[in-house]
């Protein structure tokens, strides 16, 4: 259920509302090629923010409070039990609460130049129960309660744009201070330069993944867990004409550090989360669109280069053509028809190479690598505007029934049908 209410006030000031609620059962496999007829899961989330806009003549204020509540619970009940199974039974808990508040202005301080400053604060906290029997007996692991497993995060960020005639840039920074690992930061620039159709331009980044709550507190946690951090720089040059063509072209290297990784262990609790090695990929993505009147046709294509792993413990190298679940190659093509003012039909093709993955052979208690062959995806979706702000749809992904895997030993949606509707006041 989705709820969102806008109301102005004069002709500085905006309020808006919403609240959203989701609740749902499901169903879900034991391992890898196991089926548990009896493997439930419950998940409640509940959603409510709050937030105005204050504009004047040189820009715009704007204040929200986000409160998000969360309540998952895991069964495994033992009136069916796999033969490889290693428990009998088990039930977890997860309950969670966030509070995130931001206010932040935007300003155009000149023709040229729009500066946006913001701060935001974040309080997040988890409750998280396990219990599991098996032939080892009873196993109940230690209660992690909100009063322990609790993160603030404080940022302060900025962004500034200069665009004078053909040349424009765009600089932007965060700085993070997080209760448990301290002090980090990220950053951004992207200058760009554009004349008779064409633009150049280029991308240099760092941004930063913190590391979750369990992997923080949790039997497995580690306190000193770092977050993970990623470095892109991406040089790029695009051309559209009058005639509604649009062609790009980008070459990128991405590198990542401080990966987060499930580290077994022969003591229990028999696992925990550790900081290890790095990565980095170099590629090219490619990308054309076409418009007529009813109808735009697109398509790219992502192109893995070269790919290599740095192993922290001996600063060695090691290459390597991809990463885990990552293909080499995705192309993806589409194609968008209007037929009529308010009726709009699209139907889109996606292609992932093959890839590796890793999973846990239970008959050798190791894992394994394993090759995941291609696939192609093909998805259909159709919305119609009955009255003013009321649409309904049809959607039909995988309409080939592709049988594929995402991760080893699970297998991924077949042939499916969604109706939805949509209102907005």
């Amino acid at each position: 259920m989705n709820l969102d209410l806008r109301k102005t006030i004069g002709k500085n000031i905006s309020i808006n509302s919403n609240f959203r609620y989701a609740d749902y059962r499901a169903d879900f496999d034991a391992a890898a090629f196991t089926d548990d007829r009896d493997n439930t899961a419950l998940s409640k989330n509940s959603q409510f923010g709050i937030g105005g806009d204050y504009t004047f003549d040189k820009g715009l204020l704007n204040f929200s409070y986000n409160r998000i509540n969360t309540e998952r619970v895991y069964e495994d009940d033992s009136t069916d039990v796999p033969a490889n199974a290693f428990s009998k039974y088990s039930y977890s808990t997860f309950s969670s609460a966030s509070d995130f508040v931001e206010l932040y202005g935007n300003f155009n301080l000149s023709k040229s130049i729009n500066l946006l400053i913001g701060v935001d604060y974040q309080r997040i906290n988890s409750d998280q129960t396990f219990r599991s029997v098996s032939d080892f007996g009873e196993f109940i692991s230690p209660e992690l309660t909100n009063d322990l497993a609790n993160l603030t995060n404080t940022s302060g960020y900025f962004t500034a744009i200069y665009v004078h005639k053909l040349i424009g840039v765009e600089l932007g920074g965060r700085i993070n201070e997080n209760s448990n690992y301290g002090v980090n930061y990220s950053y951004s620039v992207n200058p760009y330069f554009k004349t008779a159709g064409f633009k150049v331009y280029g991308v240099m980044a760092k941004a930063y993944k913190n590391p979750s709550l369990y992997q923080v507190f949790s039997e497995y946690g580690n306190r000193d867990l770092k977050p993970q951090e990623a470095f892109t720089f991406d040089v790029g040059i695009e051309y559209e004409n009058k005639n509604a063509v649009k062609v790009a072209a980008v070459i990128f290297n991405r590198r990542t550090e401080n990966l987060f990784f499930f580290n077994s262990t022969s003591v229990a609790p028999f696992g925990e989360y550790i900081n290890l090695d790095a990565q980095s990929e170099n590629g090219v993505e490619l990308e054309v669109n076409k418009k007529w009147s009813k109808i735009q046709l697109y398509g790219n294509v992502t192109r893995i280069l070269s790919a290599k792993t740095i192993v922290d413990a001996s600063a060695t190298e090691s290459p390597n053509l991809s990463f885990l679940r990552r293909p080499r190659a995705v192309i993806n093509a589409g194609l968008t028809v209007n037929p009529v003012s308010k009726l709009t039909l699209n139907g889109n093709i996606q292609y992932q190479s093959k890839r590796t993955d890793r999973f846990y052979n239970s008959a050798i208690f190791a894992s394994e690598t394993v090759d995941l062959n291609a696939f192609k995806l093909v998805n259909l979706t159709s919305s119609y505007e009955i009255i003013n702000n009321l649409k309904v749809g049809l959607t039909v992904n995988n309409l080939l029934n592709q049988q594929y895997f995402e991760v080893y030993g699970y297998n991924s949606q077949p042939r499916n049908f969604a109706i939805n509707a949509s209102f907005r006041l």
